[in-house]
C-alpha cells in the first residue's frame, strides 16, 4: 500500500499537532510577581590604615575615607563609624575582629 503525498503530509501534520498538544499540557507554569523591593545595605567596618610616621598615618586615614565613601555611595554597603570599632586591637593583624560586637551594633 503506497501512500500519496497528501496522505503523508496529513499524517505528519496530525502527528506534529498531537506532539505539540502533549508537550504543552505537560509544561509547568511558573509565575513570579514582583510588586516592589527593599534592599538593606550590608554593614561593613573599614578601619583607618596604620603607619609609623605622621605622613603614613595621614595617608591611611585618607585611603580609608575614600573606601568608606565609595562603598557608601554604591548603595550596597552601610559603613560603620569609627567609634563603633575597638581601636586597641587594630594594630594587631593576627587578632580576629570581634564579630559578636559588630553584630550587636547592627
Amino acid at each position: 500500500m503506497l501512500l500519496t503525498f497528501v496522505q503523508t503530509t496529513i499524517i505528519i501534520a496530525v502527528g506534529l499537532i498531537l506532539s505539540m498538544l502533549i508537550t504543552t499540557s505537560s509544561q509547568a507554569h511558573v509565575k513570579i510577581n514582583i510588586d516592589g523591593g527593599y534592599f538593606d545595605p550590608t554593614p561593613i567596618a573599614i578601619p583607618e590604615f596604620n603607619g609609623k610616621t605622621y605622613l603614613e598615618k595621614d595617608m591611611g586615614k585618607k585611603m580609608s575615607n575614600i573606601i568608606n565613601q565609595d562603598l557608601t555611595t554604591s548603595g550596597l554597603f552601610h559603613t560603620m563609624n569609627d567609634f563603633d570599632m575597638d581601636k586597641k586591637d587594630l594594630n594587631n593583624i593576627n587578632k580576629r575582629p570581634d564579630f559578636a560586637y559588630f553584630k550587636k551594633k547592627i
